[in-house]
């Protein structure tokens, strides 16, 4: 979980924009997940969710995590 929102923050993704994003989900159980999953896994539907929100197609997706497992 860590890595996923440092990647994002080095990126230039605000976590507040995220944390809006599933907070419009309406979904309170993504919420919880988000705020505290240990670990996110890319197969997850809220990280399909959240991609989409911000207009990330699924390789750009792909690549996140691969790059965020490096941090």
């Amino acid at each position: 979980a860590t890595q996923i929102r440092l990647w994002l923050l080095g990126r230039g993704i605000s976590l507040a924009v995220v944390d809006a994003a599933v907070a419009n989900s309406g979904n309170e159980a993504a919420m919880i997940q988000w705020e505290y999953s240990p670990y996110i896994e890319r197969s997850h539907p809220l990280v399909e969710a959240i991609a989409a929100s911000l207009g990330m197609a699924p390789v750009d997706v792909d690549a996140a995590f691969i790059e965020a497992s490096s941090l």
